[in-house]
């Protein structure tokens, strides 16, 4: 199967703004708390609707369930159990010595076989397990990608709060994004032996300013949007009917913005210009799974001197900027040199 390069870019600029929006340390100036709600809008729709993208790309018709089903426990699953088990431990070890956000009591062991015990963002596996389980089951129908898209907004705005258990809250809130890629794939990219009609989703092919027309007019339209949300909205009530909406077209509409970029960065940028974002899309999952055990390596060294938080805003942007770096380059590094080289490893990572 042909890789589709603006989806792969989109996975690497998704998982930069995921790494950014996690570094969140108590006292953060006022500029990096509206970058980070900013990117709240649109990273985590932007992440479900890449993963229903590659689903619907890489779907084997003649898969059965249960050796579906068998693979996504493997990669997502177990990954999930074993980086659970490492945060677990690591913040018990250093808790007597080091700052440890967010701490941990033995009994996490037990607690993560249903909550993202080990960190809050884990929600995310939880959820893409779920989806992938029900999404499988609609794939199996004609039209399965349009039914599962309706199933997936009647759920979103179905006015019932479910359980934090297994994350099912969060299911309900992004499976929409993720039937929205899977979509997507199927009405544009050529998936079932349809026409591509989507300049790049498996070659840049068109006029290349209709692309840069459409990321033109996504960049003042979101840019709009996103601006009123942030700064000029009407206070609706939270799970209201109007506030789903927002963030529903605020999330579709930053994603169209992202992947539009993409596509022109695909059109524009050489293959040397983008191997890095194409090495970072590869490790993203690496990358989710283990940025905030680094992040928190720095957060905790930079605790021990207090007197780099005199510096100010400059000092700030110094740490985040560590912070981040750390958070993508040494997940990237331990995937690719140590992960890798062991069949052990490679097995309990979920890598092939």
């Amino acid at each position: 199967m042909p890789r589709v390069v603006f989806i792969d870019l989109a996975k690497a600029l998704c998982i930069v703004l995921v790494v950014v929006g996690h570094y969140d340390p108590a006292g953060e100036p006022l500029w990096w708390a509206k970058t980070r709600e900013f990117i709240y809008l649109f990273h985590m729709p932007l992440f479900l609707f890449a993963s229903g993208y590659v689903y619907r790309l890489t779907l084997r018709a003649g898969e059965s369930y249960g050796a579906f089903l068998r693979k996504k426990l493997r990669r997502l699953m177990l990954p999930y159990l074993v980086v659970s088990c490492l945060i677990i431990t690591l913040k018990l070890l250093s808790s007597g010595g080091l700052y440890v956000e967010n701490p941990v009591t033995p009994v996490s062991y037990l607690r993560m076989l249903a909550y993202p015990e080990a960190g809050y963002f884990l929600w995310f596996v939880w959820s893409l397990m779920e989806t992938f389980l029900l999404v499988r089951i609609f794939s199996r129908a004609k039209s399965g990608e349009a039914w599962f898209f309706l199933f997936s907004l009647l759920l979103y705005f179905l006015p019932v709060e479910f359980t934090r258990m297994f994350c099912l809250t969060q299911t309900k809130g992004y499976m929409v994004y993720f039937a929205a890629g899977a979509l997507a794939c199927r009405c544009f990219s050529g998936a079932g032996g349809e026409s591509p009609l989507v300049p790049g989703c498996r070659r840049v092919t068109g006029n290349p300013w209709g692309v840069r027309l459409f990321l033109f007019a996504a960049t003042l339209s979101f840019g709009a949007a996103a601006g009123l949300r942030l700064w000029g909205t009407p206070a609706w009530e939270a799970g209201s009917f109007a506030s789903l909406g927002a963030a529903l077209g605020l999330g579709l509409l930053g994603t169209a913005w992202i992947c539009l970029l993409c596509l022109w960065i695909r059109q524009e940028a050489g293959g040397r210009a983008i191997r890095p974002l194409l090495s970072l899309a590869a490790a993203s999952y690496m990358i989710y799974l283990f940025h905030t055990t680094f992040m928190g390596g720095v957060k905790s060294f930079w605790h021990k001197f207090p007197f780099l938080s005199g510096w100010g805003d400059t000092g700030f942007a110094v740490e985040a900027a560590v912070a981040v770096a750390a958070g993508v380059v040494l997940p990237l590094w331990l995937q690719r040199y140590v992960l890798s080289r062991s069949r052990v490893t490679r097995f309990l990572f979920g890598l092939k």
